[in-house]
Parts: structure tokens; sequence; C-alpha cells
């Protein structure tokens, strides 16, 4: 009995010449063992970004750990064909229309380095004989500007040069669950 082990390591940086010297890089890892297990995790900096002082070369930090029907850490998922939850959705590179009635539960870990569209808790699909029954649970924080102690918007772009997009960051929390 043989279990196969994979790791890929992506690096990547882009330079980019303004009127001062600006780079993003991101760091992606993944470790797969068999069909079962599977972990990975992504660091990201975006341009001009300042540097944190808890991790100083990463504004963004993605990591996952799965087994079988369980995933711990950041995921993706898309309920009632997507009409409930859906944070899969793709246009892609095709114009088919089959492509939009895909039906049914998905999940998977969240390995990109969007900084938005994920949940971050645990997910887990239980087979039983006639049906399948999905639980979940997230959360998370979420970059959005407040007034008077109401969200008055949501930022998606995950930028943090600015001091005003540096106020935005990680302002409100986010808690979902569901089965």
């Amino acid at each position: 009995y043989h279990k196969r082990i994979v790791q890929n390591i992506i690096l990547r940086t882009d330079h980019c010449l303004n009127l001062r010297d600006y780079f993003s890089h991101n760091i992606r890892y993944k470790l797969q063992a068999g069909k079962n297990w599977s972990a990975g995790y992504t660091f990201s900096q975006d341009a001009e970004e300042k540097f944190s002082k808890q991790l100083p070369w990463v504004d963004s930090f993605n990591y996952y750990i799965k087994y079988k029907n369980t995933i711990l850490g950041r995921y993706r998922l898309k309920l009632g064909s997507g009409l409930i939850i859906n944070q899969q959705f793709s246009l892609g590179k095709s114009i088919d229309s089959d492509a939009f009635l895909q039906n049914g539960t998905s999940y998977s870990p969240h390995s990109s380095t969007e900084e938005y569209n994920y949940l971050q808790g645990a997910i887990t699909k239980i087979d039983l004989r006639h049906f399948s029954f999905v639980s979940f649970a997230s959360f998370k924080t979420i970059d959005a500007s407040i007034k008077n102690d109401t969200i008055t918007s949501i930022a998606t772009d995950g930028y943090h040069r600015t001091k005003n997009e540096l106020q935005k960051k990680n302002a409100a929390t986010v808690f979902n669950t569901g089965f």
C-alpha cells in the first residue's frame, strides 16, 4: 500500500515601476496525501500596501485543512443551485447555458488570493442512506465603512493602501451558519 504525497509551491512577484518602487507578491503551498487529505495556504501582498506588524510581508493569509468531506479554515460554498449562497460563481470561458443549470450543493477549499468571497470556519458533509446533510459555520471579519454603528458599505477589493482603506480593514464581523 503506497500513498502518494504531492506538494505544490507557487511563488509570484510583480514589480511595478511607478513614482516609487512598489511590488506585489503571493506564495501558495498545497500538500496532498492520497485522496483524503490536503492542506494549503496562500500569502499575498498587494502593490503599495504597507507591511503589517503581525506578518511583516503579508496582507492576506488564506489557509485550509481538508479531510474527506470536512474542511477547516477558509472555504467556498454553493447552496440551492446558487440561489441561497454562491461563492463559486464564474462565467468562465464558455457561454453554455448548462453552466447555469448545475444544481445541488458544492464546496471547496479557498486557495485563491481573493480577500473577500469566502467563508472561514468549518464545513462537513454527512452521507446518509438516501440523502446528504451539509453543515457549516463561519466567523470572519470584513472590510466595511461604519457610520453610527451601521455598516454603510462593504469593501470587496482587498486594498489597504490609504488611510481611508485602512480604517475599513476588519471593521465588521460576520457569522454564518446553516445545514
